[in-house]
């Protein structure tokens, strides 16, 4: 992974400067631009590896941005977003986006999310895959849908969003006011009832049991967790 070029889009001085610098002790090249406008022109002149984004820019969206270099280019992109923007997460997988990471972040798992978008793109010759696979489940980040055995299971879109943040945290456990705050964009207010109830959902639409390969852990004091035991066999739907 060494050499790769990456480039940062992002406004916030002090956040570029360290991101930059970590990068950069790391192995890459980098480039950084603040503004929509500067990624555009920094594109003209050198197509980077792999895009990092954020998604509130001075001079417009990430998410449209996305978008747009979608249609001319084939690099992974990685969304950096703040706690309150969850809601656009679905959207800019949709938009083409590859994976995002919540502010604030440790460098060691933005290091981490990095070198697996980049294997990701080598191993296929071209992009990041826009989806993932875990087991007998697999999901398509851009259409916000998931796939037991093959199939469509149909899920909801908060649905989606909680499995997707469970599954990019598996085996981490996340209480259920923060699941709550990023897919909902507000505060939970003590009441934690709606995300059982959806998590309820998910575990009956992938058809999750205590002992199968795939399930979603609940420990009061310390929340969810999305486990994963690829010695089990699952059930069929």
């Amino acid at each position: 992974m060494d050499n790769s070029h990456i480039l940062l889009v992002e406004d916030n001085a002090k956040i570029q400067k360290a991101n930059r610098r970590m990068l950069e002790l790391n192995g890459y090249i980098v480039d950084t631009v603040p503004s929509l406008a500067g990624a555009r022109a920094s594109m003209e002149k050198s197509v980077p590896d792999l895009l990092v984004l954020d998604i509130m820019l001075p001079d417009g969206s990430g998410l449209a941005f996305c978008e747009e270099v979608r249609t001319q280019y084939d690099m992974p992109i990685l969304f950096l977003t703040a706690l309150g923007e969850k809601d656009s997460i679905v959207k800019g997988l949709r938009a083409g986006g590859d994976d995002y990471l919540p502010k604030p972040y440790d460098y060691d798992e933005l290091l981490a999310r990095i070198e697996a978008l980049l294997r990701r793109a080598e191993r296929r010759g071209g992009r990041a895959s826009p989806g993932e696979d875990i087991g007998p489940l697999h999901l398509d980040h851009l259409a916000g849908r998931a796939y037991l055995n093959g199939r469509d299971v149909l899920l909801k879109p908060k649905e989606y969003a909680l499995l997707h943040m469970l599954v990019q945290s598996a085996g981490q456990y996340l209480r259920a006011e923060d699941l709550y705050a990023a897919v909902w964009g507000s505060d939970v207010n003590g009441d934690a009832r709606t995300v059982y109830v959806h998590i309820s959902g998910l575990r009956k639409k992938l058809c999750m049991q205590k002992d199968g390969v795939l399930n979603i852990e609940h420990t009061r004091g310390k929340g969810y967790r999305f486990v994963v035991s690829e010695k089990k066999e699952v059930r069929e739907l």
